[in-house]
């Protein structure tokens, strides 16, 4: 059928997203319900290059402002075999292959879809992320490894810990000297 639609509301339910698409494929293709049972097989190597950290794409790219947002409005998604993990406050939630960059929830309704560009890399994601206990659909962008909130988590702790070990170090030592 080769039909696709895209829509948007402002607030609500999480199921609000999924009660509205299958109303609106019983509605277009009556009796002809999406087969669950319908998964692609894919290559872990190509499973494994769409994981990797992603970030909102509304945030300051350029200032300070952009440090704190990353740790709010973050997400690492891993590869487990030919699937997908992403995170949520109740714990993982995995994505099997619907196609080569759509993917369900493996027994729920969650769906996840990403976009290469004309090179062949992964710049976005859209998927319903956790924000303050509801869950928004989302946009969001590849971001490098070494931009993800575990990353910067340990090279902060580090830059700050670092001279504070340092520190406590010399004073033992001096401490011992004087003794």
């Amino acid at each position: 059928e080769k039909v696709g639609f895209y829509f948007v509301t402002n607030g609500g339910r999480a199921a609000f997203g999924a009660a509205l698409r299958d109303s609106l494929l019983e509605m277009l293709l009556p009796r002809r319900a999406i087969a669950r049972s319908r998964v692609a097989t894919l290559d872990e190597s190509w499973v494994k290059s769409l994981a990797g950290n992603y970030q909102m794409t509304r945030y300051a790219h350029h200032t300070i402002e952009a440090f704190p947002s990353l740790f709010a409005s973050a997400t690492t998604i891993a590869a487990r075999g030919t699937h997908l993990v992403l995170p949520y406050p109740n714990g993982d939630v995995e994505f099997e292959p619907i196609d080569s960059l759509h993917f369900r929830e493996v027994g729920g309704d969650r769906t996840i879809a990403f976009r290469r560009d004309a090179h062949g890399r992964v710049t976005l994601l859209a998927a319903p992320i956790p924000v303050f206990g509801a869950e928004l659909p989302a946009t969001l962008e590849r971001r490098s490894w070494y931009d993800g909130a575990h990353f910067m988590n340990e090279y902060v702790s580090w830059l700050l810990l670092g001279p504070m070990i340092v520190l406590a170090a010399w004073g033992v030592v001096s401490l011992g000297l004087w003794w």
